[in-house]
C-alpha cells in the first residue's frame, strides 16, 4: 500500500509552525522588555547614574508598553568633541596609558590595568559577589545581594567616552580575575562633571591599588574633557574621605550618612607627576 503525502498540507503545516515561532519570539521579547522596564522603575537616581542611564530617560522608558521599541537608554548619545576616541582593545591586552605602567605588582602578584570589555560581564559578577557586605555597602551605599543581567550588561558594555570603566586583573588567572574596578559617567556629552566610583577587592585593600585606579581615571577624565569627579561616599569611608581632603577636594553632606565629594582632576594628575619625579 502506498501513502501519498499532500504537499499542500505539508506546506500549510510548515507555515503554521513558522507563525507560532514568530509569535513566541515576539512574546518573549515583550516579556523581557517588561522585566527590564520594571527594574528601571525600581532603581533610584544614583543607581541609574552608576549604570550610565539618565534618570529622566529611564522614567520615560519605564512607562513605555512592552510592544514599544527601546529608546536606547544612552547607547546612541552624542559623543562630545572634546573626548578623544581610543582604539580597540581585546581581552588579555593590558592597556598602556599616559605615564601608567602596563602592569603593577602587589604582594608579588602581577596585576594588569585595562578598560572594561563586554567579555568581563561574568568576571564582574564574580568580583562583586565576592566582596564583603561592608565593601558592597561602601561602594553602592546599600548591601546589594545580587546584580541583575540588565545591570551587568550596562556595567560591562560601556562606550569608554561618556561612561568610562577600567579594571585591575590578576594576570596569573586564566580568566583574568578582577581585583578592582573604577568608572565614571559624564553628566552630559560635553559636561566637565562626571560621577565616579571605585571598588577594590577585600584582600588587596590598603595596598595602593585604589590610588592607582584613581590615577588611571584621572588620565581618562582629562581625555574626555572632565575637570571634576563627583562621588557619594559613606561617612564611614575614612580612606576615601581622607584621599579627597588630601587632594583639596570639597566635601559636603548629601543626606544623613552620605557625603558628596568633588575631586579636581588636576589634583590627581599632579599626584601622578609628583610620583613620576
Amino acid at each position: 500500500m502506498t501513502t501519498h503525502l499532500d504537499p499542500f498540507a505539508q506546506n500549510k503545516k510548515s507555515t503554521n509552525v513558522r507563525i507560532f515561532d514568530v509569535i513566541g519570539q515576539k512574546i518573549n521579547t515583550w516579556l523581557e522588555r517588561r522585566r527590564d522596564r520594571r527594574r528601571l522603575a525600581s532603581m533610584d537616581a544614583r543607581a541609574l547614574r552608576d549604570l550610565g542611564i539618565d534618570p529622566a530617560q529611564a522614567e520615560f522608558e519605564a512607562a513605555r508598553k512592552p510592544w514599544q521599541e527601546e529608546t536606547g537608554l544612552g547607547k546612541d548619545i552624542e559623543i562630545g568633541t572634546d573626548c578623544t576616541p581610543r582604539g580597540d582593545w581585546s581581552l588579555n591586552s593590558v592597556a598602556p596609558s599616559a605615564g601608567m605602567p602596563e602592569t603593577i605588582r602587589i604582594a608579588g602578584l602581577p596585576i594588569g590595568l585595562r578598560p572594561v570589555l563586554p567579555e568581563d560581564k561574568e568576571n564582574l559578577r564574580d568580583f562583586w559577589n565576592g566582596l564583603s557586605e561592608r565593601s558592597r555597602q561602601l561602594r553602592f551605599l546599600s548591601v546589594k545581594h545580587r546584580f541583575s543581567e540588565f545591570e551587568l550588561d550596562r556595567l560591562s558594555r560601556v562606550d569608554q567616552q561618556n561612561h568610562v570603566a577600567w579594571v585591575a586583573v590578576d594576570l596569573t588567572s586564566p580568566r583574568e580575575r578582577i581585583l578592582g574596578e573604577v568608572r565614571f559617567v559624564k553628566a552630559g556629552p560635553k559636561s566637565g562633571l562626571a560621577e565616579f566610583g571605585v571598588t577594590v577587592g577585600d584582600w588587596v585593600q590598603g595596598r595602593g591599588l585604589g590610588r592607582k585606579l584613581m590615577q588611571i581615571l584621572s588620565v581618562e577624565a582629562k581625555r574626555c574633557g572632565v575637570s571634576t569627579l563627583r562621588g557619594y561616599v559613606s561617612e564611614g569611608n575614612a580612606l576615601m574621605l581622607g584621599y579627597v581632603m588630601h587632594r583639596g577636594g570639597k566635601i559636603a553632606l548629601d543626606y544623613p550618612g552620605v557625603m558628596q565629594v568633588d575631586l579636581p582632576v588636576s589634583a590627581v594628575s599632579e599626584t601622578i607627576m609628583a610620583a613620576a619625579e
